[in-house]
């Protein structure tokens, strides 16, 4: 895989090599007659004659002087028609003279090894490269990464890691893609708690690129530090940088877990009414039992509603009954335990039990009396049941008898 593009191969090649080599003194006349020629042939782009005149005037006896220049010459031709090897190896005839003087040498001593490197002769590469690092005082960024991705397909990690990192140091405008080369050997070499401050570095350089945040949250999780996890995401999702359905449920869920579960019920119903998670049973089951730990009861039983509206279990209806009993609202009770009567609820026989209860309290004698009938088909409340339509009947005459006095004043 070629890991640099023509732009950055070419880059210092077209631009400097041929005129470097037309203004050096030491080159013979005719040298100079074949580079001018080659110079023309490239200005019009006639890459393949320029390439078949190179050949033949490498045949020439010539100075060692000017065969360094003509291999320069050629290895500039063959990089601009993409022969990356050729050219690599063309660069190093001329370097292996080491008479071109040391700009010219280092100048090629750097397109040497990047074009190697493109090739995946990344030791022969990496060779060039550091000769190059070596005799500069400040070796460019984008030169200490490629050092970096050769290193890293070597699997040499700790190589690749002092490359990257010292690219990285080296500018006050590091990319986002360095980065994830940085967090990625980390990766590899085990080094995982050293992800974490770069991908803090990262979200406070690029705080708009969201997937970062996600990281960092998932890195605190792995490190069994909730609270910071939920530091983070709390902080992106202020931000603007948390939108997705299964980071906000995520972020809710780290409300519940470290016991703020007001927070989660805010956050759950705005995303909810924004139609930013779906609304689905089991995200209303989640907002009903974050506002039933908030103690927000009546919020609690308006999604349980919900949940059990998208659900064909009777569950939710079961809890939310439950509720209603306990706040002594016998109406909204009955309402919730006929639904999940008729959706099935496994604890049918806890539900005709309750729904018969709650139609004693309000006086609905027949209701209760009704609702008993249907525990006839569950043995394990059957002897209850007969019980409890005794007791029923019983008050339901006592009732009579004191409505008969009542109206006879």
């Amino acid at each position: 895989m070629r890991t640099l593009s023509k732009f950055t191969l070419l880059l210092g090649l077209a631009s400097t090599l041929l005129p470097a080599i037309l203004n050096a003194q030491a080159i013979s006349e005719r040298t100079y007659k074949y580079i001018e020629r080659v110079q023309k042939m490239m200005e019009a782009e006639q890459h393949d004659e320029a390439l078949t005149y190179l050949n033949r005037v490498q045949e020439f006896k010539m100075t060692d002087y000017d065969t360094a220049v003509i291999a320069q010459a050629k290895g500039e031709v063959l990089a601009t028609v993409e022969m990356y090897l050729e050219a690599a190896q063309s660069f190093e005839q001329a370097l292996l003279l080491e008479i071109l003087g040391e700009r010219s040498n280092q100048q090629l001593r750097l397109s040497t090894g990047q074009l190697y490197i493109s090739e995946e002769h990344d030791e022969k590469g990496i060779g060039y490269l550091e000769q190059w690092i070596e005799n500069e005082d400040e070796p460019r960024a984008e030169v200490l990464i490629t050092m970096a991705t050769a290193y890293s397909r070597l699997q040499d990690y700790p190589s690749a890691l002092h490359y990257v990192e010292r690219a990285i140091r080296s500018t006050e405008e590091p990319r986002l893609a360095w980065y994830d080369l940085w967090i990625a050997l980390n990766f590899n070499s085990g080094r995982i708690d050293a992800c974490i401050p770069i991908l803090e570095e990262v979200i406070s350089l690029f705080p708009s690129e969201k997937k970062y945040w996600n990281y960092l949250a998932n890195m605190y999780l792995s490190k069994e530090q909730q609270g910071k996890s939920l530091a983070v995401l709390r902080l992106a999702y202020e931000q603007g940088y948390v939108s997705e359905s299964r980071d906000i449920l995520r972020l809710a869920k780290l409300y519940l877990y470290e016991g703020i579960p007001v927070k989660a019920a805010d956050l759950l119903a705005r995303a909810l009414e924004k139609k930013q998670i779906e609304p689905t049973e089991k995200n209303y089951r989640l907002l009903a039992e974050a506002w039933y730990k908030s103690q927000e009861i009546d919020e609690a039983k308006g999604a349980f509603k919900s949940a059990g509206e998208k659900s064909e279990t009777g569950e939710h209806d079961l809890y939310r009954a439950q509720m209603h009993l306990d706040s002594e609202e016998y109406e909204q009770a009955i309402e919730a335990l006929e639904a999940a009567i008729k959706r099935g609820v496994k604890q049918q026989e806890n539900a005709i039990m309750m729904l018969a209860m709650a139609n004693f309290q309000i006086k609905r004698f027949d209701d209760a009396l009704t609702a008993l009938e249907k525990a006839k088909d569950h043995p394990k409340i059957a002897e209850q049941s007969k019980q409890w339509r005794v007791f029923i009947i019983e008050e339901k005459q006592r009732y009579a008898e004191y409505a008969r006095l009542q109206a006879e004043g």
